[in-house]
């Protein structure tokens, strides 16, 4: 199969007993201030009541082990994991626990708030303990009134004009707590799930109530820094995307995004591949930094404004039932970590990221403390990620500086679900065929060999008429390039756009993608869609996907020089990557460095531009495959504790990486001239 081909083999002859690697950091090339915040963690601290159904949790007491409400204190040790870690912004109350969060159940007098003994008054005291912010993210039946007090009891002064904010005071904190960032909702395009009432927003709906709770906070506070959701999963061009921005462009501070990679929801298929999901981790970070790119493109055609992007979620997805530690294994626990290098550059322009989530569940860091009432105070479990966010919390400076890596391994991917084939041969074109469609309600039209029209008839509902399939080989990337425009018809909120599916069915495979459009584009636009093609896939079709709007629509839509090509959709992955800071008095360089290959050692030259160079040391991470998870024994762990590095010339110095291996580097740097 396809994956056998290309399974992470490297190219060429780029390994060699020689540093043909080189990294060169250059101090004197400021590219501004670290930030802080892209070293954020999710931590579940809601109740969770009406989620999927589910009676009172008890997450809104424990925090999911970070909160001892029998002391009515932080698990201590915790704190010291999460400060070892780095940690500066904690999102709460975590996730789809958010989406009937009531913000009033979680603050006052603890008896009166026996199911959320961990309120906001205890997730300040959290974050304070471990040196973090904390990240509020909005319940969906929040009303624009409700978002103002809540702003009133955080950063307003204590005083008779501010009833909220002497609650604050009596809460313990008679100062306001000057919180910064408040995220609108959580994932609000796939509504409340179960909650009651019941709340399924249109991408209309959505945007209006945005903007209402913006104007109510920044009439009690200004400065607080506010953010909608684009939408889940399912890309850039989602008109829940285009109603946001169309709306709210003006005055959005940052834009949450979730970008999950290779999430495979059906545990047959994730059961059946589970070395090329894992493998995946490797080459997902730099695919996401793309995706986050195409994110802001977009944002700039909309609004004329580059909005910073927040990656409030961010990890891998799978459901593995034959090993229900696969998520906490050593390849998630790398996409992430290096998913840091790639947010810290300021092309991506990420305001700040929480990565998914810290403390125990099916992706947690480290498992222990006491999560349920009756359980044991568990000791804490260091797992792979702890051991990665180490490094990077304790071995990185506060001014970011210049870094380029050359002559590295470039490696090869086959491509699963969202992580697409990566590799450097060209693509190569694919035949295919259209084919008319006659419905009530919507026509397929082929005008020639590679365009076609849709006519819709006051269409309401969704509706997916697939081409003809066509043979394919398994496991590889399939593109589609074509142009789209409007040639008539009402901007409702429907979209119409072209998009792959197997041709087994979504029902057998969950294998699909789409790109649709919103019917107010006249002008022809280009647009594209790909997809990784299961291991096991035979054939593919082409799709056209129809998708209701606010009303019946009655609209043509034309298609044009469609393309259908297979072959990679990235280059080849760096095997050796890295992100390079200075300490705050400059007299320490700080460089981090990852070997992605999963067998070979690395020979590596680092190079420091200025020759300023003294001395050296290291520390570093391993891990025997990336299925390690540190369930029974430690096997990703920290090997190396500050070793000097011999033989270090003011202009760098030679190391060996270990493969799947994470490095980090200080060097003593020489003081200025005639210092």
């Amino acid at each position: 199969m396809f994956h056998k081909l290309l399974p992470c083999t490297v190219i060429g002859a780029a390994i060699s007993l020689g540093a043909a690697t080189v990294v060169t950091v250059d101090p004197s090339r400021s590219e501004g201030a670290v930030n802080p915040y892209i070293f954020g963690h999710n931590i579940e601290g809601g109740n969770g009541k009406g989620y999927q159904g589910r009676t009172d949790t008890p997450a809104g007491n424990y925090a999911s082990g970070a909160w001892r409400p029998e002391l009515n204190a932080p698990n201590s040790e915790l704190v010291g994991i999460l400060r070892e870690a780095g940690a500066k912004l904690i999102r709460y109350p975590g996730g789809c626990l958010s989406h009937n969060f009531d913000w009033e159940t979680a603050v006052g007098p603890q008896e009166k708030r026996p199911l959320q003994k961990f309120g906001i008054p205890e997730l300040v005291r959290f974050c304070r303990e471990i040196g973090a912010e904390p990240l509020i993210t909005l319940g969906d039946l929040t009303t624009p009134e409700s978002a103002a007090e809540l702003a009133e009891y955080l950063n307003s002064p204590a005083d008779d004009a501010h009833p909220w904010a002497k609650q604050r005071a009596a809460d313990g904190f008679p100062q306001p707590c000057n919180v910064k960032f408040i995220e609108i909702a959580n994932e609000s395009d796939h509504g409340n799930h179960q909650g009651e009432p019941r709340l399924v927003r249109t991408p209309q709906q959505y945007a209006d109530w945005v903007d209402r709770v913006i104007r109510a906070i920044r009439k009690v506070d200004p400065t607080i820094r506010l953010g909608g959701h684009f939408s889940t999963g399912t890309g850039w061009q989602d008109p829940w995307n285009t109603a946001l921005l169309r709306k709210n462009g003006r005055q959005l501070d940052f834009i949450a995004l979730h970008p999950y990679a290779t999430v495979v929801e059906q545990a047959a298929r994730a059961n059946a591949y589970p070395e090329l999901i894992l493998e995946s981790a490797l080459a997902a970070p730099d695919q996401t930094g793309a995706l986050v790119r195409e994110y802001h493109a977009n944002t700039r055609r909309l609004t004329g404004r580059d909005i910073p992007i927040a990656l409030t979620e961010y990890n891998m997805l799978w459901i593995d039932t034959r090993s229900p530690q696969g998520m906490l294994s050593y390849g998630p626990a790398l996409y992430c970590a290096d998913l840091i290098r790639v947010m810290l550059r300021k092309e991506n322009n990420i305001a700040f990221a929480n990565q998914w989530q810290f403390v125990n569940g099916y992706f947690g860091f480290v498992h222990g403390g006491r999560w349920k009432e009756g359980h044991p105070l568990n000791p804490w479990h260091k797992l792979p990620g702890y051991w990665l966010y180490r490094l990077w919390g304790s071995h990185f400076g506060t001014e970011q500086v210049g870094v380029a890596v050359t002559g590295e391994p470039k490696v090869e991917f086959g491509g699963i679900s969202r992580t697409l084939q990566a590799g450097n041969t060209p693509a190569v074109p694919v035949k295919f065929r259209l084919d008319a469609a006659d419905r009530e309600t919507y026509q397929v039209i082929p005008v020639s060999s590679d365009s076609f029209t849709v006519k819709l008839k006051k269409f309401s509902g969704e509706a997916y008429h697939d081409f003809p399939p066509f043979t394919i080989q398994p496991g590889a990337s399939y593109r589609a390039d074509y142009e789209f425009r409007v040639k008539s018809g009402d901007d409702s909120g429907a979209a119409v756009g072209l998009g792959f599916t197997d041709a087994r069915g979504w029902g057998k495979t969950m294998s699909a993608s789409g790109m649709e459009s919103e019917l107010w584009e006249r002008d022809w636009i280009r647009r594209s869609v790909a997809i990784a093609a299961l291991p096991d896939a035979e054939q593919l079709s082409m799709v056209v996907r129809m998708i209701r709007g606010v009303k019946p629509v009655n609209a043509e839509i034309e298609f044009r020089n469609i393309r259908l090509t297979q072959g990679p959709q990235f280059p080849a992955y760096s095997a050796v990557t890295s992100a390079a800071s200075l300490s705050p008095d400059r007299r320490t360089l700080y460089v981090i460095i990852f070997n992605k290959l999963q067998k070979e050692s690395a020979p590596i030259t680092v190079k420091v531009a200025d020759g300023s160079a003294r001395s050296a040391r290291l520390w570093q991470v391993t891990g025997p495959s990336l299925a390690a998870n540190n369930w029974k024994t430690q096997e990703v762990a920290e090997t190396v504790s500050g070793a000097e590095i011999p033989a270090v010339s003011p202009q760098g110095f030679e190391l060996t990486l270990p493969p799947l291996s994470m490095t980090a580097v200080e060097i003593t740097r020489a003081p200025p001239a005639g210092k």
